[in-house]
């Protein structure tokens, strides 16, 4: 696309008229959504489907949640049941995250030091 501006992100066109200076808040799902880390895969699966999302954040019981993505299904073994597997075993920790006052390209910096594919 076309873009201007500096590597800082300053007015950087990016799509639909969000810029890279725009909060992350613009581009952020909302309701966020949520399964307990005693879910089964196929509980995951089904949320997953509804709300036409591809992750979900995991309640673990305590101040650090996990974080399930489609991803997270491909480590179950073909042999296994989605249905005997607990989101808790496939989940991600620790969250990486920003604030919804992140601008994107701070957000994108993030993501991209951290490996995080999105």
């Amino acid at each position: 696309g076309n873009t201007s501006g500096g590597e800082d992100g300053e007015d950087t066109a990016l799509w639909g008229g969000i810029s890279a200076n725009d909060c992350v808040t613009r581009i952020m799902s909302f309701p966020v959504r949520w399964i307990h880390k005693d879910a089964d895969l196929g509980q995951a699966k089904s949320q997953m489907t509804q709300w036409g999302i591809s992750a979900l954040l995991v309640d673990t019981g305590s101040a650090q949640p996990g974080f399930l993505t489609k991803r997270g299904f491909l480590q179950v073994s073909f042999s296994k049941s989605l249905r005997r597997t607990k989101v808790k075993d496939v989940m991600t920790q620790p969250v990486i995250h920003v604030t919804v006052d992140t601008p994107i390209h701070q957000c994108l910096q993030v993501l991209q030091s951290k490996a995080v594919r999105r």
